[in-house]
């Protein structure tokens, strides 16, 4: 556990400040005001626009894809997803509460990189550099704050979100690649620079039938799933509202860029700003990262049982 595993729980609940006691009047006491949503307007915005999912059923995977398949037939109840990945601001909000510690800033490994959101001044950006145990962190506490039961998606919901009911289409808007609908690079990892304003106009899809934003594109968003490339070859992988909870995957792969596998994964959905190849931001497309690692181009959003 390094310096930026965090420690829950303390900003949900109501505060108290105790005074001084004396002789002639006993013990006395002042109590501060309790903490309430109102006190974190970036967690308040992203909880007012959580998109309504409704239940159904959908054909989960991609059979030309040896981990994408076999295609199967996988059914969600309805739930709520955050439109946008967690912002920086939100991330803000949570550290100032809290004994959590802001992520290192972006710092990207490619050659003639520059840095990226320095000071995390862009504050209506995704939050990167955040570990898959942060990523829990966070939304424990913000189901405290907020009172609703705030989760990381698991992959069957997160790949249903990003399709919007329409289970044959190779990436949110149909099967034609089109960078002009969401922020990835152009013809070399990395070449777009950094993440991008949720709030953005440009290089953005903004019709998608539940309303996300930023499926496809601008960060790799953490599921709730460990990893594993059989999975969907086991009866398991059908079952309603299916997590994967198993850490031990049956094959043994290596990590993104070469880092040898010292253990299990966890996935992650949905390609990023560094991102070029089409086929890394379909919907069906599944990655996977070491949960204690965090990353410049790896975020998180939240999904929620229904109202």
């Amino acid at each position: 556990m390094n310096r930026r595993n965090l420690l829950l729980g303390t900003t949900g609940l109501a505060l108290g400040i105790s005074g001084c006691s004396n002789s002639s009047n006993g013990p006395s006491s002042v109590l501060a005001k309790k903490v309430t949503l109102d006190d974190y307007p970036a967690l308040k915005a992203y909880i007012v626009s959580l998109c309504d999912i409704p239940g159904g059923t959908f054909m989960m995977g991609n059979h030309e894809y040896y981990y994408e398949s076999p295609v199967h037939r996988v059914p969600i109840s309805a739930f709520r997803m955050g439109k946008t990945p967690v912002t920086v601001a939100m991330f803000e909000e949570y550290v100032s509460h809290s004994s959590a510690y802001m992520p290192p800033e972006p710092d990207p490994e490619f050659d003639g990189a520059r840095k990226f959101n320095i000071g995390w001044k862009d504050k209506d950006h995704p939050i990167v550099n955040v570990n898959w145990e942060e990523c829990k962190g966070f939304a424990t506490w913000a189901s405290e704050v907020s009172g609703v039961n705030l989760t990381l998606p698991s992959e069957a919901r997160w790949e249903y979100a990003c399709r919007g009911g329409r289970e044959s289409l190779k990436y949110p808007w149909g099967n034609d690649f089109d960078r002009s609908k969401l922020w990835c690079s152009g013809e070399k990892f990395g070449d777009r620079g950094s993440t991008a304003s949720v709030d953005r106009r440009v290089y953005i899809w903004s019709n998608h039938p539940w309303g996300l934003i930023d499926m496809v594109g601008n960060v790799w968003e953490w599921c709730e799933d460990w990893y594993d490339p059989n999975w969907y070859k086991i009866p398991q992988s059908q079952e309603k509202d299916v997590v994967n909870l198993d850490s031990s995957p049956t094959v043994k792969l290596e990590y993104n860029r070469g880092k040898s596998d010292s253990g299990p994964t966890r996935c992650v959905r949905g390609g990023s700003w560094s991102d070029f190849n089409p086929d890394d931001l379909r919907c069906a497309f599944r990655d996977r990262f070491g949960p204690d690692n965090g990353d410049d181009n790896i975020g998180f959003r939240l999904s929620a049982g229904p109202k």
